[in-house]
């Protein structure tokens, strides 16, 4: 440990006199201090909270990357090149440990960075934040939705696959399967239409009804909200407008159902394309902490309103503070460095500066577009039929296993919005990028590395 550790310690050192780390230091200075103070937003406290958060989060992580990656790409060859290192594994120390040390070394400088980078944002944020000259009801609203992190809870799940298979079975005994086509295409089908009618909600029918069950206590002093967005028509559609609609409450107490009014009026407006966020009382939460709420669509026009699976209704509760939830996102923000730093001298290790950094970068860039590629849903999974088209296909899947994105690890926008980070969902993705990948990548580097015969390079 102490071999590594001097390497670690060299490291940093080394680390500090590059030109590439002086102008990037600048740039963070700029992005903690100078950015949250001039940042323009639109006015009301959330926006000013959420766009500093963003937009120097986002930042300082994409310049603390692009450090990692330039560090450990040229630590280890610079000291190959130069032929420091013969000097170094002459010493009582092996191969690993030097590459090791190396990695530590910075990943200590870059969370050493990032810790002050994380309380300046918190800082120079919260101080504005406490300056803007906010009415109290705007200040109580962010407390208890965005300075906060709230857990999302979803609506009991609608048994797609028996409805498909419910379907299917009556086709085939009506018509029988049609020719040349297969079992599953007819099923893909299916669920797509089901899919589609269930985040329908038409004009002049009776309101869809979702039953959340199982919730937390909450106190009669507490807070419920109710998240959703929803979509005029078509989901797809960018002209969006003003809707009626009824939401309605179930209330245990009679064993009805309420409209939901802010007015006098039950019908209520909402605006497509956009999120929604109401507060629900307490007291309607019925027998095992449930709670029902329906939509009845009263749109003028007579169009349909969507609800996409994705945009709700959820129901959000109060979990942890704001200040865990932010520390939650920092964490991932560290792990991520620490891939790269893994994926920098692991490449750095075995091969010259300039095609160490040019495999690095691809390797990052690749992955987000290949995130980017993903379909949304399985049922938009679109097979090629051609032979060479198919077989870009398997290759994209194939690098999709090999090749991970770092951008799995960003979750600034959940912090954003109030949204709990959730200790599992960290877990998932830490393991995913930095144990499943990251290990791998460094196992077979030191592998590499330590038969790579260093006596052949040559510095031109």
């Amino acid at each position: 440990m102490k071999a590594i550790a001097a390497v670690a310690i060299t490291t940093i050192r080394s680390s500090l006199r590059s030109h590439v780390v002086h102008v990037v230091l600048f740039f963070m200075v700029l992005t903690v201090f100078v950015l949250p103070a001039t940042i323009a937003s639109d006015g009301t406290a959330q926006g000013l909270i959420q766009v500093s958060l963003t937009y120097t989060l986002d930042l300082v992580g994409l310049l603390l990357s692009i450090v990692t990656l330039w560090l450990g790409c040229t630590v280890v060859t610079d000291d190959i090149e130069c032929y420091q290192v013969h000097m170094v594994l002459a010493k009582p120390i092996s191969r690993a440990s030097f590459w090791c040390g190396k990695m530590l070394g910075i990943l200590a400088l870059q969370g050493v960075l990032l810790l002050v980078a994380a309380i300046g944002i918190y800082g120079v944020t919260m101080w504005r934040y406490q300056r803007g000259h906010f009415p109290p009801a705007e200040r109580k609203a962010i407390a208890n939705e965005l300075l906060v992190g709230r857990r999302l809870f979803e609506p009991r799940p609608v048994p797609l696959e028996q409805l498909v298979d419910k379907e299917f079975k009556r086709r085939k005994d009506a018509t029988g399967m049609p020719p040349n086509v297969s079992e599953e295409m007819v099923r893909s089908s299916i669920r797509r239409e089901l899919s589609a009618r269930i985040t329908e909600v038409r004009a002049g029918e009776p309101p869809r009804v979702w039953i959340f069950e199982n919730l937390p206590q909450v106190p009669e002093d507490g807070n419920i909200f109710l998240r959703f967005r929803l979509y005029v028509d078509s989901a797809t559609s960018k002209d969006q407008r003003l809707t009626d609609g009824i939401l309605w409450v179930y209330n245990p107490k009679d064993n009805t159902m309420y409209p939901y009014s802010e007015t006098n009026s039950p019908v209520q407006q909402y605006m497509g394309g956009v999120w929604h966020q109401l507060r629900i009382n307490p007291a309607f939460l019925a027998e095992h902490n449930r709670l029902i709420i329906g939509y009845e669509n009263r749109d003028p026009q007579g169009k349909s309103v969507v609800f996409q699976l994705a945009d709700g209704p959820n129901v959000m509760l109060p979990v942890t503070s704001f200040l865990m939830n932010y520390a939650r996102v920092i964490v991932l923000v560290f792990a991520q460095l620490a891939f790269l730093a893994i994926l920098g001298c692991t490449c750095g290790a075995l091969l010259s500066t300039p095609v160490a950094i040019f495999l690095s970068f691809a390797y990052v860039i690749i992955g987000m577009v290949i995130v980017a590629m993903r379909p949304a849903t399985p049922d938009d999974v679109i097979i090629p039929k051609g032979f060479f088209m198919h077989l870009l296909y398997l290759v994209r899947i194939g690098a999709g296993y090999i090749i991970v994105s770092v951008n799995d690890l960003n979750q600034v926008s959940l912090l954003a919005k109030g949204e709990l980070i959730e200790y599992a969902a960290m877990g998932f993705v830490i393991l995913k990028v930095v144990i499943l990948h990251g290990l791998p990548i460094a196992l077979i580097g030191l592998w590499l590395f330590r038969r790579r015969e260093l006596g052949l390079v040559v510095r031109r």
